[in-house]
C-alpha cells in the first residue's frame, strides 16, 4: 500500500539515504525551502530541515501556555536532567527527568538559582553566565539539591541566546572511585610487607591480580591474570584450598586455611583468609588475604 505522506509530498521532497549522500548539496538546498524526507524501505523515516524552520517549530507560540511544544517532546526523550536557560537566567523548559528530580515545586520561568542551594547556585549561575558570554561549553561538579552529600556533574552548553544544562548524579561514581582509591592504597601498603590481597572468580581463577600479590609471589601481575589460585601452592594443598573457596561461595561464611607457596625454597607457610564477594545478592567470587606465618 502506498504511503499517504510520501504521495502527498511528491518526489521533489523525498530521497533515499544513498541518494542523499551522493548529492547532499542539492538536497540541503531543497531542505532550506521545505523539509526533505529520507526514505527507509520506501517509507519516510527521517527529515532534513533548516535550523530556522526547526527553531520556528520549537519556539513557543502565542496562546501556547500550558501546551506542549516540539521542544518539550525532544527534551522528554532524554534520559538526563535537562534544562533550557534563557539570557536572563530563567529556566524556560525542563525535561521530564528534571521535573521528576526537582519535584512538584519545579516549574518554568523560575530563576536558575531557585533550583539549587547556595553556594552551588552561585557557582552554577557564574558558569552559565560565562558560557553565554563566551559561547563555549563547561562542566562543573556541584552539591545536589536533593539528598545530603550527593553531587551532580553539570555540563552547560550555549543554546540560542541562553544555555542548555545537562546534569547527572555522580555520587555513586565518586563513592566507587574513592573506594577504589582506598583499596589501591591498602594494596600498596600490603606490597611493602609479607602480605597480599587477591580476588578469585567463580571458576577459581585470579581476577585482576594486585601488585601486592605479584610482590608476594614474585610473579608479574600480567602473568598471574587468569591463572588458577591454587596453582600458587604445593599440589598436596590444592584440594583443600579449592574446597575452602567453593564453601565460601556456597554459604557466604568466611574461612581461613594454611598452605605452602609452590615457588619458595625453603618452603614458606602462608595463612589465607577467604571472604565472599557479591554483586548484589548474587555470589561473584572470593576475596583473599594472604599473610606469611
Amino acid at each position: 500500500m502506498a504511503n499517504p505522506l510520501h504521495a502527498a509530498l511528491g518526489a521533489a521532497q523525498t530521497v533515499t539515504a544513498s541518494a542523499l549522500v551522493r548529492q547532499f548539496g542539492l538536497w540541503q538546498d531543497r531542505a532550506v525551502r521545505a523539509p526533505v524526507y529520507i526514505l527507509h524501505r520506501g517509507r519516510p523515516r527521517l527529515a532534513l530541515t533548516s535550523v530556522d524552520l526547526l527553531e520556528a517549530l520549537c519556539a513557543p507560540q502565542p496562546g501556547d501556555a500550558g501546551r506542549r511544544t516540539a521542544l518539550d517532546t525532544m527534551l522528554d526523550a532524554s534520559s538526563e536532567i535537562v534544562a533550557i536557560i534563557d539570557a536572563d537566567l530563567f529556566v524556560t523548559h525542563l525535561s521530564i527527568v528534571a521535573r521528576d528530580y526537582f519535584g512538584a515545586e519545579a516549574s518554568r520561568l523560575l530563576p536558575l538559582d531557585r533550583f539549587f542551594p547556595r553556594p552551588a547556585a552561585d557557582l552554577l549561575v557564574e558558569t552559565v553566565r560565562r558560557v553565554i558570554a563566551r559561547g563555549t561549553s563547561e562542566t562543573i561538579g556541584i552539591a545536589a539539591p536533593r539528598g545530603a552529600g550527593r553531587r551532580l556533574s553539570v555540563t552547560v552548553k550555549p543554546w540560542r541566546d541562553g544555555a542548555v544544562l545537562f546534569a547527572r548524579d555522580i555520587t555513586v561514581e565518586e563513592d566507587l572511585r574513592h573506594a577504589e582509591d582506598q583499596v589501591r592504597a591498602l594494596d600498596q601498603a600490603l606490597a611493602t610487607g609479607s602480605a597480599a590481597a587477591a580476588c578469585i572468580d567463580l571458576r577459581g581463577r585470579l581476577a585482576s591480580p594486585t601488585p601486592s600479590l605479584a610482590a608476594l609471589t614474585g610473579i608479574a601481575a600480567e602473568a598471574l591474570a587468569g591463572s588458577r589460585f591454587v596453582a600458587l601452592f604445593e599440589p598436596d594443598m590444592h584440594a583443600a584450598l579449592a574446597a575452602a573457596i567453593e564453601a565460601v561461595i556456597a554459604d557466604g561464611v568466611p574461612r581461613s586455611i594454611s598452605a605452602v607457596r609452590l615457588l619458595d625454597r625453603p618452603r614458606s607457610p602462608i595463612r589465607i583468609g577467604f571472604s565472599p564477594l557479591r554483586r548484589g545478592a548474587v555470589p561473584d567470587g572470593v576475596a583473599a588475604i594472604l599473610i606469611e606465618d
